[in-house]
């Protein structure tokens, strides 16, 4: 195995050693160094550009991932640690009477008030939350500017503030964990 189970690449041959040792250079062992680069380091990297894709699950060493863009998620997919994928971006439609409790398992809440009224909405515990996930709240009755939301978190802040006031019709917001007990707005 080229690679030393640490992520750095052992090449076949040391050319420096190889020098101190009085061996020669050969074509024969020049080909299999840089066929080994190419086939073995090369050939098990990934790329930018989608040539070199993951073959097996990746560990990444608890860090997380940043800058992703234009991702596709596969239903049914799972990773833990550093960055949440929601198996199915489910939509809950909520028509009972304040408090509304959001669940980890959410990701849009529909509001369809029956009874219009001031609700409460009070986001999961920060624990269970994993980093990133996010959560999207909606006013599906078109009440909001009369009946506002007032979002709170478990524990911790909503960029800054104890809480945020949904209170425009129809409108919605789309929260983010960034952990620390902080939440964010998007």
């Amino acid at each position: 195995m080229p690679f030393n189970g640490s992520g750095v690449f052992v090449r076949l041959y040391s050319w420096v050693a190889d020098a101190a040792a009085g061996i020669d250079i050969t074509a024969s062992r020049m080909d299999n160094d840089t066929n080994d680069i190419t086939a073995n380091g090369l050939g098990l990297c990934l790329t930018r550009d989608g040539q070199g894709q993951p073959s097996a699950t990746t560990p990444w060493n608890n860090q997380l991932i940043t800058e992703l863009g234009g991702i596709v998620f596969s239903p049914g997919a799972t990773i833990t640690g550093g960055i949440f994928v929601s198996p199915a971006f489910a939509t809950r439609i909520f028509t009972g009477a304040t408090p509304l409790v959001i669940v980890v398992a959410d990701y849009r809440v529909v509001v369809e008030q029956v009874s219009p009224a001031a609700l409460a909405v009070t986001l999961p515990l920060n624990s269970t939350v994993a980093l990133g996930q996010e959560f999207i709240i909606k006013d599906g009755s078109g009440v909001a500017s009369t009946y506002p939301m007032t979002i709170t978190p478990s524990s911790g802040t909503i960029d800054g503030q104890p809480t945020y006031v949904l209170g425009t019709n129809f409108g919605e917001v789309k929260l983010v964990y960034y952990g620390n007990n902080a939440w964010g707005l998007e």
